[in-house]
């Protein structure tokens, strides 16, 4: 089962989707996001054919509408620049993308005509009255799209935003994390809090102001309101329904009246049958209870008229105001959930960071952060128990952090008589490799972890440039280094990142294979809700097969999918 949109239980009327590149996710995503119309907009000619050929494949192609244009902040002519890595070609020059990837470089540059995002969108004919999604996937233009926008007075169009942002200023003049995120925050916009797939081009989901803190309590008030308007109304037909009570006993009173008269008539007409009473009497006793019985009766129809008027108007104001209140509700409940969700997040990490300070201060240990870019806890828990039923002798990881002070802690507490350089970890982003060899100081775990840089590069024999990490030499080093008897290594398949394209963490498998196919390998994926996490597991199942290697898939419940292959 792929993993939820964030905004999956939206009900769109259109999304506009800036920078939708070759549509190899598409088919995903619009399986996710119900919209009535999308529209697909695609600035590189290249890029914007392979979208073509993917749409025409879509069942629901009836829905979309392809965009061969660039779109900026103003509409003028720019400079489009072209990198060997497509994914990062556009409108913005690149400044330390190198850091990242050290194999992109620019093939050419030159002058584009482009069209104002403000202008495009006009051409739409969106309207506020709908739900509307915005995506853009241009990292660097994301600040001065979004300002754009704004200052047309189309804030109102789009009630979500999905952002690729960039962490650092990898683009000359271009918006970073940091900066967008106080920008929407001084507009009232709100993020959704999603982790981040990618630390480097996270992914940011953002809701309008009706998302705001200032409108939730506006929200709360409304609610309450309506609530008290709601319990005024029972008030008032339990009142009602007390005076009816008591119209209904005077009416029976007089209808006990009335039976009395009768009889009292009834007697009087056996007195005179008998001779004991004369005729003007009897007349007079009749009149008597032909008045009442005709002032009961129409007390009789002005309380059946009252009782109905009343039921009338009370059951219509009940079902007026149980309607307000479903309808607040119902129409309230994602921003109620934004809102409890944000609350609960905030309280889980107050309540982690009070236990870990406790640890701290009681027991002197350095505790371990679950939250942001590092393994989340389940995994952490299962990877635990795992390590402990295998008795695992190595562990190789793609992709450092918490995992590694984790696992390394677990090798603390075995009886191996040799602990040195027992983690081989690959890392190729410099700042979460500096996170790591802190923490890994911070911990006291030099010896058993051997951290390595591992840049990502173009893999060999690659036709587009798939990049991954450098790691054949240290793996062969280590090969060398744990010898010929068979051991027990645990490979934990946790990066690159996944923006990187289609399958970005496939080479993993191939690059162990081809040095330590002798051993008893345990991989462990993570993220397996992914629609490409299963498509790479089967190709690795593949590759497994056709060298006869024998192997055990095991899908493991984790929040986000989980999957375990021992091989051999």
């Amino acid at each position: 089962m792929a993993a939820k949109h964030p905004f999956g239980a939206i009900k769109f009327n259109s999304v506009v989707y800036l920078g939708a590149g070759n549509g190899e996710s598409l088919n995903e995503l619009l399986a996710q996001v119900q919209a009535d119309h999308w529209h697909l907009v695609e600035g590189d000619r290249k890029i914007y054919k392979r979208l073509q050929q993917a749409t025409d494949t879509l069942e629901s192609n009836d829905k979309i509408k392809l965009h061969n244009c660039v779109v900026s902040d103003d509409g003028t002519q720019k400079t489009w620049f072209s990198y060997n890595l497509g994914e990062f070609s556009g409108l913005k020059k690149a400044k330390d993308l190198a850091k990242l990837f050290p194999g992109i470089k620019l093939k050419h540059q030159t002058a584009v005509d482009t069209e104002a995002l403000p202008n495009f969108l006009e051409q739409l004919e969106l309207t506020s009255k709908e739900n509307n999604l915005l995506i853009i996937d241009l990292p660097g233009q994301v600040l001065e799209l979004i300002e754009a926008i704004l200052k047309a007075g189309q804030k109102p169009l789009f009630s979500q935003l999905v952002l690729t942002a960039t962490k650092e200023r990898v683009f000359e003049h271009g918006g970073t994390l940091e900066r967008i995120q106080q920008w929407l925050d001084k507009q009232g916009y709100h993020t959704r809090n999603e982790p981040y797939d990618d630390p480097d081009f996270p992914v940011l989901y953002y809701s309008f102001d009706k998302h705001s803190a200032a409108e939730f309590t506006k929200l709360k008030r409304q609610l309450k309101q309506l609530v008290k308007e709601r319990d005024e109304a029972v008030a008032r037909a339990s009142t009602v329904s007390y005076e009816l009570k008591e119209l209904k006993l005077l009416f029976n009173k007089k209808i006990d009246q009335a039976n009395h008269s009768q009889s009292r008539v009834e007697e009087l007409e056996r007195l005179l049958a008998q001779g004991k009473l004369d005729r003007t009497m009897i007349a007079e006793e009749f009149e008597k209870v032909c008045a009442l019985v005709s002032e009961v009766k129409k007390d009789g129809e002005k309380l059946h008229s009252q009782l109905m008027e009343q039921k009338s108007v009370l059951d219509n104001e009940l079902e007026i105001r149980h309607a307000a209140l479903k309808s607040y509700i119902h129409k309230n409940m994602e921003i109620m959930k934004f809102f409890i969700t944000k609350s609960l997040t905030k309280n889980a990490k107050q309540t982690e960071s009070f236990i870990s300070l406790d640890q701290y201060l009681t027991h002197d240990k350095i505790p371990l952060n679950f939250h942001g870019w590092p393994i989340s806890p389940d995994i952490a828990l299962f990877i635990t128990g795992l390590f402990k039923r295998e008795k695992v002798d190595y562990v190789i990881e793609f992709g450092s952090g918490t995992s590694t002070i984790l696992f390394a802690k677990l090798f603390q507490k075995t009886d191996l008589h040799e602990k040195k350089n027992r983690i081989l970890s690959f890392e190729h982003h410099i700042e979460y490799l500096k996170e790591t060899e802190y923490s890994i100081k911070e911990h006291s775990v030099d010896s058993i972890v051997n951290l390595c840089h591992a840049p990502l590069i173009p893999l060999p024999n690659s036709k587009d440039n798939k990049l991954y990490y450098d790691c054949n030499e240290q793996l062969l080093n280590f090969k060398r280094a744990i010898g010929q008897n068979k051991s027990v290594i645990l490979i934990l398949v946790d990066g690159p990142p996944g923006n990187l394209g289609e399958k970005s963490r496939f080479p993993a498998m191939d690059a162990i294979l081809s040095c330590l196919s002798n051993h008893k390998l345990i991989f462990v994926v993570d993220d397996y809700q992914r629609k490409d996490e299963k498509k790479m597991v089967d190709e690795w199942i593949d590759i497994l097969e056709s060298r006869k290697l024998t192997y055990q898939l095991q899908e493991v419940d984790l929040e986000k999918g989980g999957a375990l292959i021992r091989v051999n």
